[in-house]
């Protein structure tokens, strides 16, 4: 009896030992990324003609949230009460960016917006996804910005979600003259270590006017409750957004807003829905949702861009809700709006696109 009494202290002694380090571990490596970080623009060997954005001319610009690769339509993720956290393998990780990004190089967008791009994690089997997009879309000009650069989380204990690293991307064939990453308020409760580490890219496009145009690229929070979290992300971005407009600058900002776009104040929010409303009275007075160019009815009609993943994919089963899209400055203006209807073949979200012209 006094050996197993011993043999069992000295195994609890180890386990809250490797607790405790594991702990110190996951603190001690937890960072957040420098704000106004300067991003490195990337040049391909394919350098286009049109260089400068022109004026009176229609455009696209589209957005898509990739999930790591890992949403194929039976995935499920444990962040959301489904089952996985990880992507099935490196080869589907693979076939569902290259698929991901085919769709969006077959829709010939100038401006192609994505998020959740995994650069290397333990999630997405160290799949590097921004590579594989650069392939696929051969666009002139690309770049991405780290927003995830997390320790390795040991959890799920069976499968655990791991290290890694992963960025919003944009690719253009317009010359992006400049870009910054800026920083987004994020909670202060224990939620950070999941949470991403929020943030926006703004990159400069000289137009032919002279002046800039600004594409704004976002991946706002999701999992949190916090009211002035996430109000204060948005009102830090619609105020930066602002300051370009009103320096005379065209200004588009587009993304996973992780608000449902459809609605416009909270009275009309559903109680099933997790998705708090993108309140318009947040937006600055030169700004609309691009989405609001449909009717009421439309919008109910349009296909949403997102599914709730705590269960595999199933129409009319599973919940969905819009929380891609764009939001512009009123000298642009806004000529169609679409949702793709993929039934979530690549990702839990669908890729939105906006047809338009500057002013």
């Amino acid at each position: 009896m006094k050996k197993f009494l011993k043999r069992l202290t000295y195994t609890t002694i180890t386990i809250v030992a490797l607790i405790t380090i594991y702990v110190m571990y996951v603190f001690l490596s937890y960072y957040r990324i420098e704000d106004n970080l300067p991003v490195n623009i990337e040049k391909s060997n394919l350098i286009s003609n049109s260089l400068t954005v022109p004026i009176q001319k229609k455009l696209k610009a589209t957005t898509y949230n990739i999930g790591f690769g890992a949403y194929s339509p039976d995935f499920s993720f444990f962040m959301d009460g489904g089952k996985y956290s990880r992507a099935k393998s490196a080869s589907s990780v693979t076939e569902l960016t290259k698929g991901a990004g085919n769709l969006v190089k077959n829709l010939d967008s100038d401006f192609a917006l994505f998020q959740e791009v995994d650069i290397k994690g333990t999630r997405s089997h160290h799949v590097n996804q921004y590579e594989i997009l650069k392939e696929e879309l051969k666009s002139s000009y690309s770049l991405f910005a780290l927003n995830y650069d997390s320790p390795y989380l040991f959890y799920p204990f069976l499968s655990p979600h791991g290290k890694n690293k992963s960025s919003i991307a944009l690719f253009s064939d317009y010359e992006m003259v400049d870009a910054l990453r800026v920083s987004l308020p994020i909670s202060k409760n224990l939620s950070f270590l999941i949470d991403l580490d929020r943030a926006y890219t703004k990159t400069y496009f000289v137009t032919e006017k002279g002046n800039k145009l600004v594409i704004y690229n976002t991946h706002l929070s999701a999992y949190t409750n916090e009211e002035s979290v996430r109000n204060l992300q948005v009102q830090k971005m619609f105020s930066d957004m602002q300051e370009e407009y009103d320096n005379g600058n065209y200004v588009i900002c587009g993304g996973d807003f992780n608000r449902d776009l459809k609605i416009e104040n909270e009275s009309e929010k559903s109680n099933y829905s997790w998705a708090f409303p993108l309140e318009r009275t947040l937006l600055g007075k030169n700004f609309s949702v691009a989405i609001d160019i449909l009717s009421k009815e439309d919008k109910k009609m349009h296909w949403n861009s997102a599914r709730n993943a705590d269960i595999s994919y199933e129409a009319g089963k599973t919940f969905t809700v819009t929380l891609d899209g764009f939001v512009i400055s009123d000298n642009i203006e806004i000529l169609s709006y679409k949702v793709e209807n993929t039934g979530y073949s690549f990702s839990d979200h669908e890729n939105v696109s906006i047809e338009f012209r500057l002013k």
